[in-house]
């Protein structure tokens, strides 16, 4: 029995070695009928394989197939699976069984597939315990069917003798397959998205870091080459070259504010929300990394501005500290208000920065270059100056390092002045 049991257990799983490819799919449709299609195979697999406990009780997995089917793939999955299951069981033969079967699986789809849509925006805690409920409500559905075919039979004295033992043992069954499934799925959906918010996140600044490094490169380039013109002015005198460095400096300052402009989506942005979804994507990575992550958000801080650069900004600086902190170690993330600002502190425990590190820091953020500061900090930098915001790094070896950043909190009323003064701006820019 115990072989059987095992087998039937594993064969449930099977759906989980599929998963990458039915994601791939971009068409829900799709998705659901292929996930139907490979539960309802699993369930006559585990048909062909049932577990025999004493005489003539017979049970297996089938039904855990056909309600993973219901709750991840609605009514095309459960749909699927149920015609394939009842019309496997017809063909065995045994006109009472099969009839058995339809009922039982047209019962659990009608019962299952209205908890279908809620049950996919359920936490993931949530989710393993609702699944263990409906894995025990299942088998009350089963163990009912049965009992009602031994009765009309004649045979209830066979199901009486079956034993406390084996339905305890039959309900367990029911109930780790069920539990084990979700929690692997629930767990790989989680390093799915990480991994899509990532690549989303890198796709939508991509113009933005171009436009960024190409404006910093060139401008830097024709500062250069403009102290060097104003010094050979003392002795010749460069008709128009000046003017025209200054006019191609301007224009790239303004195909820079154009593209800010265009990527912005400004809008309230509610701190405790976007962080909380920021370690949402974290946690799989953090876990990885043996890292705890631990943050405490006053209640209500709220800034105006875009919900993207915010996210991809504050992702960047706790994933810097997660790579740097020790396995074992935790990362603590702080909002505050300040007044007229928020300020979040990202505090590592990892080996630290040296004196040196954090003046050639501290030069990099007055004069965006140097040697050892990554590309990584720019971007970070440029988000958070996009928001009107700035960061500020105290790190002592040994200790770890704290990244301050500070936004302007929200005031509608400030931002109503601003939408006006820059409505007036424009309008004033557009008559000349």
């Amino acid at each position: 029995m115990l072989k059987e049991m095992l087998l039937n257990f594993f064969l449930i799983l099977i759906p989980l070695y599929f998963y990458p490819f039915i994601l791939k799919s971009d068409s829900l449709r799709k998705r659901q009928v292929f996930l139907g299609i490979i539960c309802g195979l699993i369930s006559i697999v585990c048909m062909k394989f049932p577990i025999v406990a004493g005489e003539g009780f017979i049970w297996d997995f089938r039904w855990i197939a056909f309600l993973i089917s219901i709750l991840f793939g609605g009514a095309i999955g459960g749909g699927f699976t149920g015609i394939i299951l009842v019309l496997f069981r017809f063909s065995l033969g045994s006109l009472l069984s099969s009839l058995n079967v339809l009922i039982v699986a047209i019962a659990l789809f009608v019962f299952f597939l209205p908890k279908y849509k809620k049950f996919q925006f359920e936490m993931s805690s949530r989710k393993l315990f609702l699944s263990m409920i409906y894995s025990a409500v299942t088998f009350v559905f089963v163990i009912l069917a049965i009992a009602f075919q031994f009765w009309y039979e004649g045979n209830l004295i066979v199901f009486s003798q079956v034993g406390a033992f084996v339905l305890t043992l039959m309900g367990l069954s029911y109930l780790v397959a069920m539990s084990a499934f979700c929690l692997i799925t629930e767990n790989m959906n989680s390093f799915y998205k990480l991994r899509e918010a990532f690549h989303q996140a890198e796709k939508s600044n991509v113009l933005h870091e171009l436009s960024a490094l190409m404006s910093y490169d060139i401008k830097n380039s024709l500062s250069n080459m403009k102290e060097k013109l104003y010094a050979g002015q003392k002795e010749t005198n460069p008709n128009g070259i000046l003017d025209d460095l200054a006019h191609i400096e301007d224009v790239i300052d303004k195909y820079s504010e154009y593209r800010r402009s265009q990527l912005n989506m400004e809008e309230e942005l509610n701190i405790h929300t976007e962080i909380n979804e920021v370690m949402k994507l974290l946690l799989p990575y953090s876990k990885t990394k043996r890292v705890q992550l631990n943050f405490t958000i006053t209640p209500g801080l709220m800034i105006y501005g875009d919900r993207l650069k915010f996210k991809q900004a504050i992702l960047n600086i706790i994933k810097n500290a997660i790579d740097v902190t020790p396995r074992g170690g935790e990362v603590l993330i702080k909002a505050e208000d300040a007044k007229k600002d928020v300020v979040i502190r990202i505090k590592d425990k990892g080996l630290g920065l040296s004196q040196e590190q954090l003046r050639e820091i501290k030069y990099f953020l007055n004069h965006l270059h140097g040697n050892t500061v990554g590309r990584g900090l720019l971007v970070t930098l440029k988000l958070l100056e996009a928001m009107e915001g700035n960061i500020q790094f105290d790190s002592e070896i040994g200790k770890g390092t704290e990244v301050t950043v500070k936004l302007r909190k929200h005031d509608k009323n400030s931002v109503t002045e601003n939408v006006k003064w820059k409505f007036r701006k424009d309008a004033a820019a557009g008559s000349k």
